[in-house]
């Protein structure tokens, strides 16, 4: 292809000017919108524009961590969140439910002791695992305007993620603000989640490479979705309540993020995927996968609550996803009646 020297075929620096119009539209728009934020050219994507929090007012987030045992997965993830966290004002409440090791609760004083924005909470239990009762006893003991709630096997990776979704939850339209995960490996655990037609619900553009902008930056920009995962899920606390916080009962274990999003989303609020906020989740590794008999029973069970409350969505197709796209880079071979989790993958090439 043949161009000149002067022209932006051969490079973005060719002509400055079209930069500089670019961060100065997009500062523009923010100042307009009343967004504490400055836009900069990008070191995320090149050619496009980075916007940077700029708070003068910081108001506290309490960071919510349900923990049984798993001392050392609890300990990676409260260092990441000191370590890289440029956010000023939080909390750490972990809300402790059956642990059974007595050098978990040596470890809580440890902890508290090490790092000062660290609390422990004592769950009262019957001995089962309900995730959604501990992230509402811990929402209910939070001391923050905003909650996160934050699985105890996941990794802070940037030092700007809380401010980024801060960033973004402040704003009065937006009532759940969701980050983007990754595997081990730096492949993409979470962009968002799908939720309609015969793909849903599920983690959208999952296994891709986790520095793949992907298919129109989809997976780079912040966008709207009508649900987030509860691995990082963060929220005005005043939005949790009013929507009823999650469901204990249908959904002690799973779709109790994406039941949760979908409410708020029926409210009139916006649910957005902060794909700048960039974390590594460890998934599952400290309550395990659905291995036994009882474990796939209450996951069909808690299967057939989320279709029959959300089943507009599953007939209609998610809002902001086209079914011509798939998924990511596969999609799920199913008998009918059997869910994703327990899916063979089939790669499409």
């Amino acid at each position: 292809w043949r161009h000149s020297e002067s022209s932006t075929a051969g490079g973005m620096d060719q002509k400055p000017y079209a930069q500089e119009a670019q961060v100065r539209s997009v500062q523009e728009h923010l100042d307009r919108c009343d967004i504490p934020a400055r836009a900069v050219m990008g070191g995320r994507l090149p050619g496009h524009v980075d916007v940077q929090p700029h708070f003068d007012e910081h108001p506290l987030v309490s960071i919510i961590i349900p923990n049984k045992d798993s001392i050392d997965l609890l300990e990676r993830c409260v260092e990441s969140i000191a370590d890289h966290t440029d956010w000023p004002n939080y909390e750490v409440v972990v809300v402790e439910n059956n642990s059974e090791d007595e050098a978990t609760f040596k470890a809580y004083k440890t902890m508290a002791e090490r790092f000062g924005f660290l609390r422990v909470v004592e769950q009262e239990s019957d001995g089962t695992f309900n995730f959604s009762r501990s992230v509402n006893l811990g929402v209910s003991e939070a001391r923050g305007d905003y909650v996160l709630a934050l699985n105890n096997d996941t990794e802070v990776l940037v030092d700007d993620w809380l401010s980024q979704m801060m960033l973004v939850a402040t704003r009065p339209q937006v009532g759940v603000v969701g980050a983007k995960l990754l595997y081990p490996d730096d492949t993409i655990q979470h962009t968002g989640i799908l939720v309609g037609r015969f793909f849903g619900p599920v983690p959208s553009q999952v296994w891709w490479d986790g520095a793949d902008p992907g298919y129109y930056d989809y997976n780079a920009v912040t966008r709207r979705v009508c649900a987030v995962t509860g691995a990082c899920m963060l929220m005005r606390k005043a939005t949790y309540e009013e929507l009823g916080g999650m469901d204990e009962k249908s959904h002690a274990i799973d779709y109790n993020d994406i039941d949760l999003c979908m409410r708020a989303h029926d409210a009139g609020l916006h649910v957005v995927q902060q794909s700048t906020a960039l974390l590594r989740h460890y998934e599952s590794v400290s309550r395990g996968g659905k291995q036994s008999h009882a474990a796939r029973v209450q996951f069909m069970a808690e299967v057939g609550s989320y279709r029959e409350r959300w089943g507009s969505y599953l007939a209609s197709g998610d809002p902001y996803y086209s079914v011509n796209v798939m998924p990511g880079s596969m999609f799920f071979h199913l008998d009918w009646g059997q869910e994703f989790a327990y899916g063979e993958p089939r790669y499409l090439g």
